[in-house]
């Protein structure tokens, strides 16, 4: 898409073309707001796979392995085997953690760091062993490396419940801890490094109209401060106290329901003090989710994907309330809840294929397989089994309808790839590629062309060698009419900003109506 994941993928471009990978730049300006390793990662990735959706996804989809295995381990050291898997086979078929190796930005690494982290430390308080702490060390600092301080400060909350709660002052108190913060700040070492470079080392450089700034230290504290103060960023959903909690209801399908049944239960525990460590096995996820659920929802800058670095704790709290004593009579309520549930999100894929016509043979051939799945295995299994079936088959159900059928056909109304492959039938010279100042570009042309066009404005046209080649949208077309510019329309496809569709769009019948256009423009002498 052409906002953060095409964004993000140009900056390890940037990287991967100048061979500056100290450096942040994003459109030829210094780039402040996130950490070096998703543009590493994906810069690295580059010279072996080439410059494809596929090099920039591989970091995210092998974070997320580990994150999936890590969660299988917390699960397992905190309640038991089964337990542990179930927890994996939850964030696994979650829908925002499948999106966000769809979609990819720096969630899927942060996440999958945080609960490696917190599985390492959890793991350290039994054993004490040198290979735990130095691990969970690295797993700061990958988190710390992926997106700020956030990536250090989670886990640390979720290790100090977890010690506090038991009252384990020997754990607590252990020497070795001091290795903790040392260890990590030498792997991190190599970002503040680079930030220093960059940003302290030249305080005339400006951002966002601002001089003198540390890089240093906005990551080490402005960077969280900011976004919770809302003041740089906008105040985004600064009204709606609420917000983390509806987008949890989409966020953690199918599993949404059943972990605030989850939740509620371990919460009236908590009240009535009858929670202990003895008996429920573990505080751990129940109060770092309620602990990060109250500091993110008190953000005057909320979005969505900020969610799903509890996704895991969610998964673990989950699975070990569905493999504790549950009545039999709550069984059954649980079962017609996900059947409701199940039922609601068909209705949502009709809808899909009444937004896109079911075109992908894939998708008609992989569709019944959810179905077959569930009705197989379901034969001789109980009621909790049951549920577990249905929701990891209506999660298989529905993404495969998002992955093979709606987002295919979402992403085609936008113009990046489908311009990016003109240019790869012709001739064009890349090095003469342009895009018109303060009109439209795409992030996603950029990427699929392996260019990073320099801006130019009308004016400056009449000053350089011709021929030369524009991409540019409505409005830049206009601007070179307004100059009396001649061109060629070369190319010209409709485009539209998906990530964020609306009713006008999504009905096919208005569809038309509300779409602009891209083009290649030729410009000679």
């Amino acid at each position: 898409m052409d906002n953060d994941a095409a964004h993000h993928s140009n900056i390890a471009l940037h990287m991967f073309l100048t061979g500056d990978y100290i450096s942040l730049v994003d459109q030829g300006h210094d780039y402040l707001d996130k950490p070096h390793l998703l543009f590493w990662l994906a810069a690295g990735a580059y010279p072996i796979f080439g410059v494809n959706t596929f090099a920039y996804k591989i970091s995210s989809l092998l974070f997320s392995i580990l994150g999936i295995y890590s969660t299988y381990r917390l699960g397992k050291t905190l309640y038991s085997k089964e337990t542990g898997r179930l927890a994996a086979f939850i964030l696994a078929t979650c829908f925002s953690f499948i999106l966000a190796n769809h979609d990819v930005r720096m969630d899927a690494i942060l996440t999958a760091s945080i609960i490696f982290s917190i599985w390492q430390l959890v793991a350290f308080t039994k054993t004490f062993r040198w290979k735990n702490l130095v691990l969970a060390s690295l797993g700061l600092a990958l988190g710390f490396a992926t997106k700020g301080m956030i990536g250090v400060v989670m886990p640390g909350i979720a290790i100090a419940i977890h010690i506090l709660y038991k009252r384990d002052w020997t754990t607590l108190f252990h020497w070795k801890w001091l290795l903790l913060p040392a260890c990590t700040f030498l792997f991190i070492s190599p970002v503040l490094y680079c930030y220093y470079l960059q940003f302290d080392l030249h305080p005339e450089k400006a951002i966002c109209g601002q001089t003198a700034i540390s890089g240093v230290k906005f990551i080490l504290w402005s960077q969280n401060t900011e976004r919770l103060e809302g003041e740089k960023f906008g105040a985004v959903a600064k009204g709606d106290p609420f917000f983390f909690l509806h987008t949890f209801l989409w966020a953690f399908i199918p599993w949404s329901l059943l972990s605030i049944a989850a939740y509620w239960k371990r919460l009236k525990k908590f009240i009535s003090k009858k929670l202990r460590y003895s008996s429920t096995r573990e505080i751990i996820s129940f109060g770092t989710i309620t602990v990060i659920f109250v500091i993110i929802s008190a953000s005057n800058f909320k979005l969505p994907h900020y969610l799903i670095i509890l996704l895991p704790l969610f998964a673990v709290l989950l699975a070990g309330y569905l493999t504790g004593p549950i009545r039999r009579n709550q069984q059954k309520d649980l079962l017609i809840t996900q059947a409701i549930q199940a039922g609601i999100l068909f209705i949502f894929l009709l809808i899909t294929i009444w937004i896109f016509p079911l075109a992908n043979g894939w998708a008609i051939l992989l569709l019944p397989l959810p179905v077959i799945l569930y009705f197989y295995f379901q034969r001789d299994a109980d009621t909790m089994q049951r549920v577990v079936m249905l929701s990891i088959c209506t999660a298989l159900l529905c993404n495969i309808l998002m992955s093979y059928h709606f987002y295919p056909q979402l992403l085609s109304h936008q113009a990046g790839k489908p311009l990016a492959s003109y240019i790869e039938e012709t001739s064009i010279d890349r090095s003469k590629l342009y895009f018109i100042k303060d009109a439209e570009r795409s992030n996603s042309f950029e990427f699929y062309t392996a260019t990073l066009m320099p801006g130019i404005s009308a004016a400056e046209l009449s000053t350089i060698k011709k021929p030369v080649w524009i991409y540019t949208g409505d409005n830049g077309k206009a601007i070179l009419e307004n100059y009396n510019v001649s061109f060629k329309i070369l190319k010209q496809v409709y485009n539209y900003r998906v990530s964020r569709p609306k009713t006008n769009f999504l009905n096919p019948e208005s569809r038309k109506d509300h779409l602009k256009h891209h083009y290649i423009l030729a410009i000679e002498e």
